[in-house]
């Protein structure tokens, strides 16, 4: 994807479609206020290829793949872990 489309157009096409949505209450919440200015500012990244494997790996595999310095003989993984993938938005 060209850099002129993902850093110009998309932005103005983002920035045009926030004029469209309504709101519903208004954010009175210093706290909301003040993430979501944050997050104006610094908009969470969108990610266009997320470098997805086509298969299941454990965390123990993707750790030795991309070579992290641990003693693999003691650090314990599991096998399902629960994992938070944070994200962004005042609701």
């Amino acid at each position: 994807m060209g850099i002129l489309v993902r850093q110009v157009a998309e932005i103005r096409e983002e920035q045009r479609l926030r004029t469209e949505i309504s709101k519903i209450t208004e954010i009175e919440n210093k706290t909301s206020q003040s993430v979501r200015a944050r997050y104006e500012e610094n908009p969470y990244p969108c990610w266009f290829k997320a470098g997805l494997s086509p298969e299941s790996r454990t965390i123990k595999e993707v750790m030795q793949e991309i070579k992290v310095n641990l003693d693999f003989s003691k650090q314990q993984f599991p096998i399902k872990p629960d994992i938070l993938i944070a994200g962004c938005g005042t609701g």
